[in-house]
C-alpha cells in the first residue's frame, strides 16, 4: 500500500490523539518518530517505505532507535514549552497559571 494514496490516520501512543502518517515522518527534529516501525507495521510494509524514502543513515538509526528517557523527555518539553512562552510575550515569573 502506498501511503500517497490516501490520508493515513491512527491512535499516537505517545501523544494520546489520532495523527497522520505525515507526522510520524516528521514528529521529531529532522527525523521520524522513534516509534513509526512499531506504530505503522500492520497497515502497510513501514520498513519497505521507509527503506526506499530515507537516507541510509535515518534508516540505520530506526533501526536501533531507542525511546528517550523519561527525564530526558521532561526536561525537552519543559525547554519546548518554556520557548513557546517567551515567544508569546509570557516570559519568566507572569504569574498566569491559565488556572
Amino acid at each position: 500500500m502506498e501511503p500517497g494514496r490516501k490520508p493515513l490516520v491512527r491512535p499516537c501512543p505517545r501523544l494520546g490523539h489520532l495523527v497522520r502518517f505525515r507526522y510520524c515522518l516528521e514528529g521529531d527534529p529532522g527525523r521520524p518518530c522513534f516509534r513509526i516501525r512499531d506504530c505503522w507495521w500492520e497497515t502497510f510494509d513501514i520498513d519497505a517505505y521507509l527503506r526506499d524514502h530515507l537516507p541510509p543513515e535515518q534508516w540505520a538509526g530506526l533501526l536501533q532507535a531507542r525511546p528517550p528517557d523519561r527525564l530526558s523527555a521532561l526536561i525537552a518539553a519543559a525547554a519546548a514549552a518554556r520557548g513557546r512562552l517567551s515567544a508569546e510575550g509570557g516570559g519568566e515569573g507572569g504569574g498566569n497559571t491559565g488556572l
